[in-house]
């Protein structure tokens, strides 16, 4: 994403009416952590790790490969009130149609950040090819633009090749 469509992005996500809060803050997340849809979606109590101040995530990637992903204060800042909200086993992120007919599911789904995206954010100018997995891009870029180390992003990316990381950083 260009500044101008990361910024219309960020803007749109917090405006967007009768959206779920839950919805909106991994929708936020992801292009601050990396993760994927379904990662950020699975997220439990127990994976968020305060350390003096310094938080990370304990994320069970793709090939459940572990990695940890630290946070930025802006990325703390939107999940705070679901880790004080959540117990260890808990999801942080709360299926907001638990208990409607055929809603069992206790986690929010990706299909359910997915539907908002398609219906509601790619409906915006500038924004009709975003998805989630734009948004690991688009952390894999800033990463590098921060002079991150490449293999540090790789690392937190749970990319084991440099050729990957750099389809990914632009």
């Amino acid at each position: 994403l260009s500044t101008d469509q990361y910024l219309a992005y960020t803007k749109t996500v917090k405006d967007l009416a009768g959206v779920p809060d839950q919805i909106k803050v991994v929708l936020l997340l992801l292009p601050h952590t990396g993760l994927r849809i379904s990662e950020a979606c699975n997220l439990k109590g127990c994976d968020v790790v305060d350390t003096l101040g310094a938080w990370t995530l304990h994320v069970l990637g793709k090939g459940n490969k572990p990695r940890l992903v630290p946070l930025s204060e802006d990325a703390i800042d939107l999940i705070e009130p679901y880790v004080k909200a959540a117990g260890e086993d808990d999801f942080l992120f709360e299926n907001p149609c638990l208990g409607l007919p055929g809603s069992t599911r206790l986690e929010l789904s990706p299909a359910q950040v997915r539907a908002v995206v398609r219906d509601q954010l790619q409906t915006e100018d500038g924004l009709e090819s975003v998805v989630p997995h734009v948004l690991r891009h688009q952390f894999a870029t800033m990463t590098v633009k921060a002079n991150i180390n490449v293999f540090t992003a790789m690392a937190v990316l749970g990319h084991s090749d440099l050729t990957t990381m750099q389809r990914y950083a632009h």
